[in-house]
């Protein structure tokens, strides 16, 4: 009944919030600070909502896929992996001294950790990508070397019309009530 009421305001009030638990509010919140050190707040926000609709679908002992490499995980709120910890640490030159487990712990556990590495991971692909904005979406989603061979030719997901349909029609109504 709460998802057709939601779904009733939404299509006869467009202007008015968005109907979000409290974690998906406090997450966009966070995604939109920590992505406004980058320049790119909606971005952060859009791909947030894409990967876990803000955290609401965060199942952590799920989210994760299986496979028996660690590398290969994708973790958190952001779905990030830890190689792109570790492209983030090495470019950005942090310092960071974890264990490959500890730092699965903190994307797993910490949300702001989790947001502020794949904001980091964000501005990497967008300074590798000359700001192009949809390679740097599509590079994040697929990677680096598979929009370097075949640009944007290849979104096997449809993912940057995705993130860019979340910023255009929830994430600015949400800013515009809450930032």
């Amino acid at each position: 009944m709460k998802k057709i009421i939601a779904i009733l305001l939404f299509l006869l009030m467009p202007n008015i919030a968005l109907a979000l638990e409290p974690i998906q509010a406090a997450t966009l919140k966070s995604a939109f600070s920590i992505g406004q050190s980058i320049g790119y707040p909606e971005i952060i926000q859009g791909i947030v909502y894409q990967e876990t609709h803000c955290g609401l679908f965060k199942n952590r002992k799920n989210l994760h896929h299986d496979d028996p490499n660690i590398y290969n995980r994708y973790f958190g709120v952001m779905q990030i992996k830890i190689g792109a910890f570790k492209d983030v640490n090495r470019y950005f030159k942090l310092g960071i001294d974890l264990t490959p487990h500890e730092v699965e712990y903190h994307l797993q556990n910490d949300d702001r950790f989790n947001i502020t590495i794949a904001t980091l991971y964000i501005k990497y692909l967008m300074d590798y990508f000359d700001g192009d904005v949809d390679k740097t979406i599509l590079a994040y989603n697929i990677g680096m070397s598979v929009v370097r061979k075949h640009g944007l030719k290849y979104d096997p997901y449809d993912y940057v019309n995705k993130v860019k349909k979340w910023i255009q029609r929830d994430i600015a109504r949400f800013n515009n009530v809450n930032n």
